[in-house]
């Protein structure tokens, strides 16, 4: 295939290529956010109706899934579409095409029609909804029914948008700027953004991982997938995936093999409470990875992805030649590749401790009475890496207050990044002074101080109380808010002296309303009264009657 100034320019720039493209995704109204990613590599957010409806998450799919692709060549009254009808059949349909059913090894085929050119008002700016609304109305009139397709390719004249290709992930459509439409990486690029997938990225630029079809666009070369596309795009078996968890040496077969090996192809390497998995693989060079810069090739590369649903921008952390090691400071992770065999390399996977001090949850300050007592369950987080041993515990409480506390188990074990938790009774005697009081709980190296306030003061009474009956066997009582010197203050509404209702604590600055349905005709009193967070209970309020028909 000839390769034009563009992609010449894009080979020449390939150490620190220019974004791509712009990605979008759909919003709850039907419009798509889409990502400006200028050649400048500057970037702004947009949000655009008319592009269509989500498609499903790529990662749904189960077994083959075969699609049909329309390829519209659009033309302006003063700019033609760049590429013929021969030219987007042989680049889409056929390198595109055979490209991806060999890296999916069949799962993932498409076929489709090339039609046009229309040609449609050039408009006001990069206005993609209206190109493509205009486009595929020509595309009817001529008798195609652009809707028994699952993606519409537009292939534009040259554009005032400062991208390659522009696509709507898990969307029907992408845009193709000028020339463009004869480089069969930007294709596939788009076609990724179609199917879910997001930038192939390094840690320093968002489209720096060029050992997959997801970075940027290097030449007319086409490459494989890296571990964890190909999971997405339904090429790997889960046979053929090991969860690690712990140390680990052993082979994986390279990640370009199409016949079935003992060895898995991708290490999945999660630790508890990491935001990120890792992938690991080794690429071969070799079937479809013999396109694979040399930066790449014969070596284990290590991906982290982000633990979070929906599309994720994946993130090329190391390519490791024989005896290099990428080590992750954050969870101990070290990856070490062996020296590699034919289509396997032998990788060890090890875990150094990365000891992080314990966390507590849930202790919040108490209320309690005199002669009473309070309980409330703490959780422990363990934030110590996969490497760290477990740890036994024996939480502590200390305090200058006459209290008294139980600790329930005395000791336990948690494991890193587990959890694991205790109850904590409180307990006040009859003659313990009104707080609050701190009180300090230590396990192991967390520790944290919380209040027991001592409140031996019932709320005021509830008052204003007024009734309706707004429905059939239906009243409504409302009534003015206590006041107590604590938070939380609940109610009880009573019917002819039985609680028929109890509220959860109750904003203070509004008045309370309470509903009593299934009420029985005749006439009936209502009264309310207060529970204080201590659990105090306040005198009951006035009563009213009311009269049910």
């Amino acid at each position: 295939m000839t390769r034009t100034p563009l992609l010449a320019a894009l080979a020449l720039l390939a150490c620190a290529p220019p974004p791509l493209e712009r990605e979008s995704t759909a919003d709850a109204t039907g419009a798509q956010r889409v990502v400006f990613d200028a050649l400048d590599g500057t970037s702004s957010d947009h949000w655009i109706a008319g592009l269509g409806a989500p498609r499903a998450d790529l990662a749904a799919a189960s077994g083959s899934v075969h699609e049909r692709v329309l390829a519209v060549r659009v033309a302006f009254a003063d700019a033609p579409t760049l590429c013929s009808a021969k030219e987007a059949q042989a680049t889409l349909l056929e390198d595109v095409a055979d490209h991806l059913a060999v890296v999916t090894e069949g799962r993932r085929t498409l076929d489709g029609d090339v039609v046009g050119p229309f040609v449609v008002p050039r408009g006001q700016g990069c206005d993609l909804a209206t190109w493509q609304t205009n486009a595929l109305a020509a595309a009817r009139d001529e008798g195609i029914d652009p809707d028994a397709y699952d993606r519409w390719m537009f292939l534009m004249p040259p554009i005032p948008c400062a991208f390659a290709g522009a696509a709507f992930v898990n969307g029907p459509s992408s845009f193709i700027n000028g020339p463009n439409c004869r480089s069969a990486p930007v294709l596939l690029h788009e076609l990724g953004h179609n199917f879910g997938l997001l930038h192939a990225a390094t840690p320093t630029y968002e489209y720096g991982d060029r050992s997959d079809p997801m970075g940027a666009a290097n030449g007319t070369l086409l490459r494989g997938f890296h571990a964890a596309h190909s999971i997405a795009l339904g090429s790997i078996d889960a046979h053929e995936i090991e969860e690690v968890g712990g140390d680990r040496r052993g082979p994986i077969s390279a990640l370009a093999s199409s016949f079935a090996r003992r060895a898995p192809k991708i290490l999945r390497v999660a630790t508890p409470r990491s935001p990120q998995a890792f992938y690991v693989s080794f690429r071969a060079g070799t079937a479809w990875d013999a396109t694979l810069p040399t930066e790449y090739r014969d070596r284990v590369s290590v991906h982290s992805v982000p633990n979070a649903p929906g599309p994720r921008t994946t993130t090329l952390l190391a390519s490791l030649a024989s005896g290099e090691t990428f080590r992750d400071d954050t969870t101990g992770l070290e990856v070490t590749a062996r020296p590699s065999v034919a289509r396997q390399a032998d990788v060890e996977v090890r875990f150094d401790c990365r000891a992080a001090p314990l966390r507590l949850r849930d202790v919040r300050p108490q209320w309690i009475r005199p002669g009473a007592e309070t309980r409330m369950t703490i959780t422990i987080e363990d934030h110590d890496g996969v490497g760290c041993a477990p740890r036994g515990i024996t939480p502590t409480v200390t305090t200058n207050a006459r209290l008294e506390f139980e600790v329930h188990p005395p000791t336990l074990t948690v494991a890193p990044g587990e959890d694991a938790s205790f109850a904590l009774l409180v307990r006040a005697s009859d003659g313990t002074p009104e707080g609050p009081w701190p009180v300090t709980l230590t396990v192991d190296d967390a520790n944290d101080v919380f209040d027991v306030v001592i409140d031996a003061t019932p709320p005021t009474p509830p008052s204003a109380l007024s009734a309706i009956v707004y429905a059939p066997n239906a009243v409504r009582v409302s009534w003015s808010t206590s006041f107590d010197e604590g938070p939380d203050v609940r109610y009880e509404l009573l019917r002819d002296g039985v609680v028929v209702h109890t509220t959860e604590p109750w904003d203070p600055s509004r008045p309370v309303s309470v509903e009593d349905k299934e009420v029985p005709p005749g006439t009936h009193r209502y009264a309310a009264r207060a529970i204080d967070r201590a659990g105090n209970v306040s005198a009951i309020s006035g009563s009213i009657a009311v009269a049910v028909p």
